[in-house]
């Protein structure tokens, strides 16, 4: 699961940091929009050919000009690529159990 999300997490990271116009990521600012879109990505979901394709992660802009992720890993949680990182690191130190 961490692996898992760690992965994922960075994946979107990646692309969006590469090429914010890319389709799998490129969206839409938020501006009046439904926060349940946030959930439903273009990358989360298997391409579906009898569907139109999602208009990809949503974004915010900063004081800076830049964009920020707002779907996606990068909505539901602040860190998800440490979340993922912690949950493996959980998982491989709690079989370890305690020595007394």
């Amino acid at each position: 699961l961490g692996l898992w999300i760690f992965h994922g997490a960075t994946t979107q990271r990646s692309l969006f940091s590469r090429d914010p116009q890319d389709p799998r990521v490129a969206g839409e600012t938020p501006q009046g929009r439904d926060t349940q879109t946030a959930l439903d990505p273009q990358i989360w979901d298997p391409p579906n050919p009898c569907s139109t394709p999602s208009p990809g992660l949503p974004t915010v802009p900063t004081a800076t000009g830049q964009l920020l992720l707002a779907g996606g890993w990068w909505g539901l949680v602040r860190r998800p690529d440490d979340l993922g990182e912690l949950l493996m690191a959980l998982g491989w130190t709690l079989p370890c159990g305690e020595t007394p």
